[in-house]
């Protein structure tokens, strides 16, 4: 499944005007950040590319990362949800599935494995709606 961009002016607002990997510095600068902040996202982006999984998506469950989770839960089945909060830090650093980076491929597999899962459980509820890709 291919994934396209927003149709019309979708993402053209002044809120995420600045989401670009070089806007962000000065967006950044503006909101208090300095150096040290964007190195700190930049090394949180490192770690969460990490840990995506082969299939695209994340999940919740740490027992893997951290030895003091002995009981996930159910953690590790929301994986939906666990995918798109993984995302979200991409997207608002500037990273889409369109711009060559170093993260292109993690949100283009990140935003694959929604479009795939959403619309597996959509089919499984029974839901006929159509839903635009992404």
């Amino acid at each position: 499944m291919a994934i396209v961009g927003p149709p019309g002016n979708v993402g053209k607002g002044e809120s995420i005007s600045g989401r670009t990997v070089v806007g962000r510095a000065s967006k950044a600068k503006a909101g208090g950040g300095n150096s040290d902040s964007e190195a700190a996202v930049e090394r949180a982006l490192k770690w969460l590319a990490s840990v995506q999984a082969k299939d695209g998506g994340w999940n919740f469950d740490t027992k893997g990362i951290n030895p003091a989770v002995t009981e996930p839960g159910s953690a590790d089945q929301a994986r939906n949800g666990a995918t798109a909060m993984a995302l979200a830090p991409f997207l608002a650093a500037g990273y889409t599935h369109k711009d060559k980076s170093a993260y292109q491929q993690v949100v283009y597999k990140g935003l694959d494995f929604l479009t795939q899962n959403v619309n597996k459980f959509q089919a499984k509820r029974g839901d006929t709606r159509a839903h635009s890709p992404l």
